[in-house]
């Protein structure tokens, strides 16, 4: 089973998509810029320069001139960051449609007692033209399904149609080729895929097989088969095609259902004796699990020590009694030789599982490598360890009830899967399989957590990523290098074909290039190529932990900032009290001259419009009138990696530019998008993986999601490259996606920022988070309005480049409100008021509402401030945000605070709707099916003539 480190890993790389011609795909280099010294003064002004060229590859690369090299300010003695766990196998979008396609075809093929894995998969053409690779069933699916489905293409007869669609036209007259299809069709997917379409057209639950239709009968196979059409009835899955005869057919039939036998209830059971084929020991039972007490002694194998430390019970931390599932155990480790050792307190189920596994030192570094028993926690016996193909959890066949006596022929799926096969993707959770076993996960607790715990587990791993552990940077930094010190020795002692510049010691400038090109090459055949072929464990197991979004207005950025200068000056005044105090000698002398060094640096770089604390707020940066701190766009993230950690494919919040800085490691893949190629690349996306998105809508902002950049390219979307070294920045523009992953260890570090030709882009932005319902960072109109109050206080040279880009936008927004306005004015009649304090309509509706709406509408209604709700934060996609944006600089002093729609969530600064009873607020257009409620309001922020008038100030500046 091994194809991970095995033959498969000699592929090229255009063997590792399925569908698009990617032969023909054009991956293009981004910009790149080296500024001059002079150039380099003004970062805006620098930006605006190169933006014409820049802005049609969506993202570029500028190379700093050699005196640019702020030192990195973080202080290491304190950070310390949580991780998130990437299963690579999961990042790729079709990977993980065709995974958890194939796995609930196998389960199904499973239970009709016709498992896969008997008999191997036909042979087909690959991608590669004279290459061949097994037949990719997922793709076979989906090509029929394209061409109208099983009953349409068996009727047709279109497989000669299916074979030019799936393999090229030279293939199209391929007799062979096209009874392969026929018959693979039939043995594998044609009664699963009847399921499908049967449970889409009705409303009944599990007829997963045969046996589940309620007029099941082997008459209607027959003739079927006889007339070569597939058919699905209401509630009834039945069918088969005309390859085969109808004494086949029955043949066939019976042979299904004579590898069951059939309880009262009409549910099947497997028997062993139908698909066996190695005979195991018959004298094999069930051990009991051992009981904890004190000195009980076992090994445990260390993954960061690599080697197997023995174990020994010192006494029991909590619980009543030493049977109390609930005690907690102190265990005491000692290594090898001089190891002085170190304890550990452990969960009383986990201590149960290390002294099963432990017995000897090789048991416990099998265990720790190979998995254990998910029901005797014993690692003995490995002949006799069935592994689960829909977990990957292993079993002694004489553990399970009843116990087999052999080893199943084909796909095996444990009783788990089986009991519990509509939560399946439940009980699949990020990093919980055979190699979870060092962070004591109890394997046979997976069929016993609780609803909360399932529900989150679907999440992640359906569409994110789960917790990680906690580093500081050295920590991190060996983490890192170990893993990639340990996967590319597996490919070079697995393959020694495989590429030699993935192994070569990247010192010199061309040996990091070329490193770096094969690396790219290894990334995506891992998780493009292997995650959709693979059914290896060792693969499907495989993850990273990557360090994103690190806050650092919370653990410190790694520019020099106010915090870290006055850090460094007080270390240097420190220094300068003892060394007039004469408590110093040379080398204290030395270390002051450093340090004094230093702060100077670190004063400098402070105001660096080039640190990325200060480019977001510098003149010609439309979000210095943001008065909010939002993590991410305001205040910078860090991003520590390792080798294959990925940034997936996106635009940056309200589609605003962004910049990032690589302080140092490894380097950096980057893909991009320019904007005016966004259309084109989520078409693309969409036909790549169109599940997903039927899925989720707004899968594209959920930041989890890879898709291949030579298939997006081969369906038309306009793809760029750079890869960006320690020192360099990347800048992305305005609605470019953009997406990669890391080569191993670094560090990074961005933020966002708008110049005036993004507010179009915000427009658009608006509206398509509307639209999915997702909540914006901050309120588009608000932003405008504050921009229009800043405009009007300045000179008219100066504002009018801003305000030609403003103007379209003030007169959309005025258009949008005066036609949802009078609409919401006809069905609202009297109930209407003006939110600003001393309005006399404001004062009669509050003096109307009951105490406790009153005291709502007083602290949600614009004039009154609530700093406890302005402090509250929501996660938006995986990160936090402020639920409610702080008022705009510029605008009315009444406003403070601002309304969020409660069913598209955007944001309603000029009007709204406000339900008193439930105390929410709605925009003009959601807010209008509550016009009949009687405690519904209408509530004007912005008069009619206020907006006039913002639009008459700012039109004088265009004219």
């Amino acid at each position: 089973k091994s194809i991970l480190f095995g033959t498969i890993i000699i592929l090229s790389k255009e063997k590792m998509t399925a569908g698009p011609d990617i032969a023909q795909a054009k991956v293009r280099e981004a910009p790149v810029f080296s500024p001059t010294e002079a150039e380099w003064s003004d970062p805006i002004e620098y930006i605006q320069s190169i933006r014409p060229k820049a802005e049609k590859a969506g993202i570029c690369k500028i190379i700093p001139p050699r005196t640019f090299r702020p030192p990195f300010a973080v202080d290491k003695s304190t950070f310390r960051f949580r991780t998130r766990v990437q299963t690579l196998c999961k990042l790729d979008a079709v990977a993980r449609i065709e995974r958890e396609f194939m796995l609930a075809l196998r389960l199904r093929l499973y239970q009709d007692g016709t498992p896969m894995g008997i008999d191997p998969l036909p042979m087909a053409p690959a991608q590669l033209k004279g290459h061949i690779e097994p037949l990719r069933l997922y793709r076979l699916y989906r090509a029929v399904e394209e061409l109208g489905g099983p009953v349409k293409v068996t009727s047709r007869n279109l497989w000669a149609q299916l074979s030019s669609k799936m393999f090229g036209d030279e293939f199209g007259g391929d007799l062979a080729l096209q009874k392969s299809l026929k018959t693979a069709y039939e043995r594998y997917l044609l009664n699963y895929v009847l399921d499908l379409h049967s449970n889409n057209s009705s409303d009944k639950e599990n007829k997963n097989t045969f046996t589940d239709c309620s007029n099941f009968d082997f008459d209607s196979i027959m003739s079927l088969a006889l007339e070569g059409i597939a058919s699905a009835q209401k509630g009834t899955v039945c069918g088969e095609t005309s390859l085969q005869t109808a004494k086949a057919a029955e043949e066939k039939a019976e042979k299904i259902t004579n590898n069951f036998k059939f309880e009262e209830n009409g549910r099947k059971r497997r028997k062993i004796e139908s698909t066996t084929r190695i005979k195991m020991k018959t004298s094999l039972r069930k051990p009991e699990l051992p009981k904890v007490r004190v000195g009980a002694t076992f090994w445990k194998y260390f993954d960061d020590k690599e080697q197997a430390y023995s174990g020994r019970v010192k006494q029991r931390r909590g619980g009543r009694s030493d049977d109390d599932p609930n005690a907690s155990w102190e265990i005491f480790f000692r290594g090898n030789g001089n190891d002085r050792g170190f304890a550990q307190v452990i969960d009383n189920d986990a201590v149960v599982m290390l002294i099963a596994s432990g017995e000897t030192a090789e048991l416990a570094k099998f265990a720790f490598e190979e998995g254990i028993c998910q029901q005797c926690y014993r690692a003995s016996d490995p002949e006799c360890l069935l592994i689960c193909d829909g977990c990957n959890f292993a079993y002694h066949t004489y553990c399970l009830n009843p116990p087999l006596i052999n080893v199943p022929r084909g796909d095996w799926f444990c009783p788990v899967c089986l009991d519990d096969e509509d939560d399946e993707e439940d009980e699949e959770e990020e990093g919980n399989d055979g190699s979870s076993f060092h962070n004591y996960e109890t394997p046979i607790e997976k069929s016993r957590r609780s609803l909360e715990e399932k529900k989150r587990n679907k999440q992640l791993a359906s569409f994110g990523f789960g917790d990680g552990d906690h580093f500081n940077l050295d920590e991190y930094k060996v983490f890192a290098d170990r893993f990639k010190q340990k996967y590319l020795a597996k490919v070079k002692a697995a393959n020694p074909k495989a590429d030699p510049r993935l192994f070569l010691n990247p010192q010199t400038a061309d040996a990091k290039k070329k490193h770096a090109v094969a690396l790219e090459d290894e990334y995506w055949r891992l998780i493009s190529n292997y995650a959709r072929l693979s059914d290896d464990s060792e693969l499907l197991s495989l993850t990273v932990s990557y360090g994103s979004d690190l806050d650092t207005g919370e653990l410190g950025s790694g520019f020099p900032t106010a915090k870290s200068v006055a850090r460094l000056r007080e270390k240097v005044m420190k220094m300068e009290s003892e060394i007039m105090n004469r408590k110093w000698g040379k080398d204290y002398v030395e270390e002051y001259a450093r340090l004094k060094s230093d702060l100077e640096k670190h004063e400098r770089y402070a105001k660096s419009g080039w640190n990325i604390n200060n480019l977001p707020t510098l003149s010609g940066s439309l979000l210095q009138y943001v008065d909010s701190n939002i993590t991410g766009v305001m205040v910078p993230w860090l991003y520590a990696g390792m080798c294959f950690s990925s940034f997936c494919w996106h635009t940056e919040d309200h589609y605003f530019a962004s910049i990032n800085y690589h302080h140092f490691g490894a380097p950096k893949t980057w893909y991009g998008v320019p904007g005016t190629g966004a259309t084109k690349f989520e078409q693309a996306a969409r036909k790549i993986a169109p599940e997903l998105f039927s899925a989720r809508r707004d899968l594209l902002t959920g930041i989890v999601t890879q898709f291949n950049p030579h298939e997006l390219s081969a369906l038309g979307a306009p793809i760029y490259h750079c890869i960006q070294h320690e020192g360099e920045f990347v800048i992305t523009f305005p609605r470019g996606y953009h997406g990669g992953f890391n080569h191993g260890f670094n560090c990074a570090e961005a933020v966002n920022f708008a110049m005036p030709d993004w507010i179009k882009f915000g427009d658009q932005c608006v509206k398509r988070y509307s639209s999915l319902r997702k909540p914006p960072v901050i309120s588009h109109e608000a932003l405008l309005c504050s921009l229009v109050s800043t405009i009007t206080n300045t000179s008219k040279g100066d504002a009018s480049e801003l305000a030609k880009y403003l103007l379209p936008s003030i007169d959309n927004m005025i258009s949008y409100e005066s036609r949802w306005r009078k609409k919401l004015r006809k069905a609202f009649k009297a109930k209407t008021i003006h939110s600003y304090p001393g309005d006399t309509s404001y004062q009669t509706v509050k003096a109307n509402l009951s105490p406790r709406a009153g005291s709502m509408m007083k602290r949600r209604l614009p004039g009154q401030n609530n700093n406890k709700q302005e402090n509250k934060n929501i996660t938006v996609e995986g990160r936090e945000r402020p639920s409610i944006m702080g008022r705009m600089s510029g605008m009315s002093k009444a406003y403070k605070s601002l309304i969020q729609c409660e069913f598209c969530k955007r944001y309603c600064p000029l009007s709204f709707v406000w339900l008193n009873e439930k105390h929410q607020g709605y925009c003009l257009e959601h807010g209008l099916s509550h016009a009949s409620n009687p405690n519904s309001v209408l509530v004007i922020v912005f008069k009619d003539d206020e907006l006039r008038t913002i639009r008459n100030k700012l039109t004088s500046f265009v004219m």
